[in-house]
């Protein structure tokens, strides 16, 4: 039997206040905006310095029944295609963002709908971290009030179609627009990175996550498709999601555990239907599958990960952060450099030394030291811990490689791998050439480039995206309507956990120093230096500055530093001059500012 499903399963749009754009990644390994025949980026900015949006782009495929991709349905196909869009931003209705707060019930949030809405979570924090109440903006009864919801929307001609909520008080009314092609492909446009208050004079934003009266253009939401065949014959697609993030300012460099890999992780632990056909990726989606073992997180020895596909993609990304994040552990990954050695079968000492310093995300006692040198979801257990309000913090608070990632090293650490490096004495393998574009490399690569984890709250989603009941099979979601605990998965379902507005934490999620007393070394962790640089390189023989340098000369004079607590002048800065900042981009072998 014919189906039809829409691809990507779940697309990634990008903002930016220009009227330009360009096409998110559409296959895997080629960045966002990367000129093929030029070799080099395309400028992420216009002539007038203003940020191109990242639009995402939505195709339908038919299926057979082994799962292989028949065709491409585009309107020289068929007699019509309808596209049917509803997206949403929830976050001024939700329940305030309080670190692992609702992740550590089953199913998540369930008891704290219960709560009465003026119940004080977090109190006496004082200047930075207000009061955080159960729900944001509790004083509000009309809730409908702090959502933009245009309801679904419908496009079946080549033409264009704006977001628009004509209902909502909120002071953003707009969440983008859709745009179909000449040949019936969709191209969604998110948000222009718009932040407003409903309050006049609005009030001074002064946390990371929950201020009451912002709000933002960031949403997600699903995307339909109903395809009218040549005899009159109506067959709905199977439906995709789209996501809204912040830009992504480093698109060269993939975080250390990708959204892609967080959903992939998913998948082989808890065995999601992956209906491969001929695809070779999710044919290894399935061998993988076939070889976990749950009750040791490990792969049987008979599974033998690839050198180039499997461990080198995590170690290169360590390598990357290293040009956006200056770190004290240079050292180490200078070794990760050395792919000839990394992928030699006679370097068995080199890879046991290289996966001795890798954080086994199995383990309950918190590792200080060993990588990646990341924080984690459970942030706010090292924040209690070092103001004494436990003994120690959780083995969460730090970044940890998803199961299947340290199960991939562990068996290239055994000599279990195929070394198959092809590439010789490079920093980094070459961006390789485009292909033929087929249904799942549409999926990771809109993925690839996403943060994973961690979620505190996120970038582009949060820690609600690993909500197993969700999946209708590896990496698509099931359909709307759904109930998971208090929460209805609709339109919304993954932003609405976000900070808000969005630049609160887009500022704050930089690197921090957490070196104990007792350390013999400084101790300085990462965010999501991938999406949001820590350092930049003005070129290759430049040093180090930091990236949000241009906002230091506004911290306010009392403040001890532009990134303390009491520097409230640190989100307006970010807020209004968020698109001032620098894109990093490869050039050579080395990430740079883009000029």
């Amino acid at each position: 039997m014919t189906t039809l499903r829409i691809h990507p399963a779940t697309g990634v749009a990008r903002l930016g206040n220009s009227d330009e754009f360009f096409v998110g990644p559409e296959q895997p390994g080629i960045p966002a905006n990367w000129n093929v025949s030029a070799g080099r980026f395309d400028p992420f900015k216009d002539a007038t310095g203003r940020v191109k949006r990242q639009a995402a782009r939505f195709r339908i495929f038919e299926f057979d029944d082994a799962g292989n991709a028949i065709r491409e349905i585009t309107l020289a196909d068929v007699t019509k295609i309808e596209w049917r869009v509803h997206v949403a931003n929830r976050k001024g209705s939700f329940f305030t963002f309080n670190g692992q707060r609702g992740a550590e019930t089953d199913p998540p949030y369930s008891g704290r709908h219960a709560e009465p809405p003026d119940k004080i979570e977090k109190p006496n924090r004082g200047r930075g971290q207000p009061e955080r109440r159960n729900r944001r903006d509790a004083a509000e009864p009309n809730r409908r009030n702090l959502e933009i919801d245009p309801g679904e929307q419908a496009i079946s001609a080549p033409g264009e179609l704006e977001l628009v909520d004509n209902v909502t008080a909120a002071p953003i009314r707009s969440l983008g627009k859709i745009r179909m092609e000449a040949d019936g492909r969709l191209l969604f446009f998110g948000g222009v990175g718009q932040t407003a208050s409903s309050a006049n004079p609005a009030p001074q934003i002064e946390e990371y996550a929950n201020n009451d009266t912002w709000f933002d253009d960031v949403s997600d939401g699903v995307v339909r498709a109903n395809v009218t065949l040549r005899d009159g014959s109506v067959i709905s697609a199977e439906s995709a999601w789209v996501i809204v993030g912040p830009p992504d300012f480093a698109p060269c460099i993939g975080h250390v555990v990708s959204l892609y890999e967080t959903l992939w992780d998913l998948a082989v632990r808890f065995g999601f239907a992956a209906r491969a056909g001929g695809d070779p990726t999710l044919a290894d989606l399935v061998a993988q599958q076939t070889a976990w073992q749950p009750a040791t997180n490990d792969f049987a020895a008979t599974y033998r990960p690839s050198f180039t596909d499997h461990i080198y993609p995590i170690l290169c990304r360590a390598l990357g952060a290293q040009d956006v994040h200056q770190s004290p552990r240079a050292d180490f990954h200078a070794t990760l450099a050395d792919w000839v050695r990394l992928s030699a079968p006679s370097e068995a000492r080199l890879r046991a030394e290289v996966f001795k310093r890798i954080r086994d995300p199995s383990s309950t006692v918190p590792d200080w030291l060993n990588m990646p040198r990341g924080l984690g979801d459970d942030f706010t257990s090292l924040d209690e811990f070092e103001d004494g309000r436990r003994d120690a913090p959780s083995a969460r608070a730090f970044l940890s490689l998803t199961h299947v990632q340290y199960a991939l090293l562990k068996a290239w650490k055994e000599g279990r791998f195929d070394s198959d490096w092809r590439f010789g004495d490079v920093r980094f393998a070459p961006v390789p050439a485009p292909g033929p574009v087929t249904p799942h490399g549409l999926d990771g690569a809109a993925l690839e480039n996403c943060v994973g984890g961690p979620f505190f709250p996120g970038i582009e989603v949060g820690w609600l995206i690993r909500e197993k009941s969700l999946y209708s099979a590896a990496f698509r979601f099931r359909d709307t309507g759904m109930t998971v605990g208090p929460l209805i998965f609709q339109a919304g379902f993954f932003s609405q956990q976000m900070a808000q507005p969005w630049t609160a934490d887009f500022y704050d999620c930089h690197k921090e120093d957490h070196t104990p007393d007792d350390s013999s070394e400084p101790l300085i962790y990462m965010w999501w230096t991938a999406q949001r640089p820590d350092d930049v390189l003005p070129d290759a023989q430049s040093a180090h500055r930091r990236w949000v340098e241009p906002f230091d000369a506004s911290k306010e004079p009392s403040a001890q530093g532009p990134d303390d607590i009491t520097n409230l002048a640190r989100f307006e800065q970010m807020r209004t001059r968020w698109h001032e900042l620098s894109f990093v981009v490869l050039e050579g072998d080395s990430y740079v500012e883009q000029k």
